[in-house]
């Protein structure tokens, strides 16, 4: 293969289409292989190297000096920070890429990867906490983990994140946080499999993440998601937790001048009557809700029990309690 010779001008200033201007400095003449060599200095840089001369014309040569390794150099990212390279691991056989060993200088983080991803700023640090300001992911695969990211970054959002609707009231507003471990996504899916119910949550989407039913001591401010504090359980149970736990009565409405009592019995919603006072009418939906619920959706309103017929006799509705729940729960009385 052999190039025919040009005249060339040692004035013009070509554009690399990788790494700016240069210029042609000195014709070398014909290589072993007869390919038509000139020296070239880039104006950036400075750097003078050999190139092709058909290629130098057409722009197609890069900067050795800028695409070569320098073990101690700083790098910058886009979103992630600097980085510094701390070894140059030479060409890949396959790819023939160069690659190079590099550490996060904020976290610490080393990893190995093409010096060509480096100078694009191209290069995540995944344990670099840019998700709500404390969560990351560690060495996780979040592709294959989607179910898992989703309930992982709500956790994160409802106690980090000031713009959600149940921050100030319910979750990071009121004192909820979420323990360092779990801070790391990786972290989170490796204890996951390990709490309560999970194997049910994991093959049936009626199930919920909870915190407060292995927390019904503890107060608001000082709740955590911890591997030792949440578990599974239904929609139904977790949304009569979250009434319970947020001050707040299940299945009392406040009417005009009165309570009204309902009980949400799957997907249909049960009309239990009406009461004068706010103490009647929880303590009305405590004993239908002790006859028609079965334990596993079991959440009482935590009130002073008031005996059965002194609530019933203070009904202010004209429907009575279904008799079968007045019988029943008459027997469960007697046997206390």
């Amino acid at each position: 293969m052999t190039n025919k010779k040009k005249e060339i001008d040692f004035e013009k200033v070509y554009e690399s289409l990788y790494d700016g201007p240069y210029k042609i400095i000195e014709d070398l003449g014909a290589n072993e292989k007869r390919y038509h060599m000139v020296l070239i200095r880039f104006l950036n840089t400075g750097n003078i190297q050999e190139a092709i001369f058909y290629r130098a014309e057409r722009g197609q040569v890069k900067d050795k000096k800028y695409h070569t390794p320098e073990v101690g150099k700083i790098y910058s990212t886009v979103n992630y920070g600097d980085l510094v390279i701390l070894e140059n691991l030479g060409g890949d056989p396959k790819t023939k890429h160069i690659m190079v060993k590099y550490r996060f200088i904020l976290t610490g983080t080393e990893g190995i990867t093409s010096f060509s991803t480096i100078l694009k700023g191209n290069l995540k640090d995944n344990f670099l906490p840019t998700i709500y300001g404390v969560g990351y992911i560690g060495n996780a695969d979040v592709k294959h983990h989607k179910r898992e990211y989703q309930l992982w970054e709500g956790m994160l959002d409802r106690c980090y994140n000031e713009d959600n609707r149940q921050y100030e009231a319910n979750y990071g507003g009121a004192g909820v946080t979420v323990c360092k471990r779990w801070h790391c996504f990786e972290y989170f899916l490796e204890d996951l499999q390990f709490l309560p119910n999970y194997n049910l949550w994991i093959n049936d989407h009626s199930y919920s993440f909870d915190k407060d039913y292995l927390q019904q001591d503890v107060p608001t401010n000082k709740k955590v998601y911890s591997p030792t504090t949440c578990m599974f359980v239904t929609k139904a149970f977790n949304s009569r937790l979250n009434i319970l736990y947020n001050n707040d009565y299940i299945g009392v409405a406040k009417a005009r001048n009165n309570y009204k009592v309902s009980l949400q019995i799957g997907d249909k919603r049960m009309n239990i009557g009406t009461y004068p006072t706010k103490e009647l009418a929880t303590n009305a939906y405590n004993y239908a809700a002790k006859f028609y619920l079965d334990d596993c959706d079991l959440v009482l309103n935590n009130v002073q029990q008031i005996p059965y017929n002194e609530v019933e006799q203070q009904r202010t509705s004209k429907k009575v309690m279904c008799r079968i729940v007045e019988s029943k729960v008459q027997r469960l009385l007697r046997r206390a």
